[in-house]
């Protein structure tokens, strides 16, 4: 298992395991602040779920012309994507079906 495997295995298992306090409504006053806390650890495992997909998928990735590159023509792993372009690469090469991702929305 690489580095960023096992990085990304940890960080999904224990904001799992965080999850659990989303079962128990929130303690007075804290309801806002509970709803940003959630926003935060619903993108993080998105983002890592993503990151792991391409990781994967890395042979795929590494050879799609429109693959991210940093300034030198290299490659960005997987691993040092923002969230933002992660989202735009997967709406272009990988969510191509827009009908049936009507369905989730």
């Amino acid at each position: 298992m690489s580095h960023f495997h096992a990085r990304v295995e940890s960080k999904n298992c224990s904001w799992n395991f965080s999850m659990k306090r989303w079962d128990k409504p929130p303690l007075q006053g804290a309801e806002k602040g509970d709803l940003i806390l959630a926003w935060a650890n619903l993108g993080a495992l998105v983002e890592g779920t993503l990151k792991l997909f391409l990781s994967v998928y890395y042979k795929d990735y590494s050879e799609d012309p429109d693959s991210y590159k940093d300034k030198k023509g290299d490659l960005l792993e997987p691993d040092s994507i923002k969230f933002e372009l992660l989202r735009h690469f997967f709406n272009k090469k990988i969510w191509t079906d827009k009908e049936f991702l009507l369905l989730f929305i």
